[in-house]
């Protein structure tokens, strides 16, 4: 951690074409991030998580192919006003994620159906305290590698996609086929608004309360 502070300058990926990783997590960044970013093609890890970086996620991070890790948790980051659809989503499933953290950014917006289409490496999605409303797409459940899945205090409801693996049953049971995702290692819907049993078994055995708490209508262990 430095104590770094000011804007990322605008032309920033035409500066550093063979970038590989950027590191700069735990300063006191502000501004937006630029969209020219996406010039330093060879950006396997972007990490501006803790800083106070505003404005909307560039849709041209869809063009770092080679990107694995995209952590931007905990700044002000929203949503493109023209539309309540978290749209820049949609471009990073042309990267090649293991991990999206998203965590405590103001985005105030839906998940598109395209999240099933990110790469099946994808390991670790966290999206916790954002504001995200509406459904989960059918689609999360092609995400077969998923061990990380945070959604925790968001405002999630609607009708159960039938796909899902990894999910809950955002209306009615909790689906029994989440206990077959035998990779998965941490699972939290607290705070959300949904209903249904629990199917305490299997690796959902492995999870505590805290990971179902703030949801009035479920029922059952734990």
């Amino acid at each position: 951690m430095n104590n770094f502070s000011g804007h990322l300058p605008s032309s920033i990926g035409h500066w550093l074409p063979n970038l590989e990783v950027l590191y700069l997590w735990g300063n006191i960044l502000e501004g937006i991030i630029p969209s020219s970013i996406s010039n330093a093609s060879m950006l396997t890890k972007i990490e501006l998580d803790s800083n106070c970086f505003s404005g909307t996620i560039p849709n041209t991070l869809g063009n770092l192919w080679c990107l694995e890790n995209l952590i931007l948790e905990n700044n002000f980051l929203a949503r493109e006003s023209s539309s309540l659809e978290l749209s820049f989503l949609s471009p990073l499933t042309n990267c090649s994620l293991i991990s999206i953290v998203l965590a405590d950014n103001p985005l105030n917006g839906t998940l598109p159906t395209s999240i099933g289409n990110f790469s099946t490496s994808l390991e670790e999605f966290v999206a916790s305290n954002c504001n995200i409303k509406g459904t989960i797409p059918m689609g999360i459940g092609n995400l077969s590698n998923l061990n990380i899945l945070s959604l925790e205090n968001n405002e999630l409801v609607g009708p159960s996609p039938t796909t899902i693996r990894g999910m809950n049953n955002l209306q009615g049971e909790i689906p029994k086929s989440l206990i077959e995702l035998t990779f998965l290692k941490y699972f939290n819907v607290s705070f959300n608004r949904l209903q249904g049993k629990i199917p305490f078994e299997g690796v959902i055995a492995q999870f505590s309360a805290q990971s179902f708490m703030g949801n009035q209508a479920l029922c059952g262990p734990p």
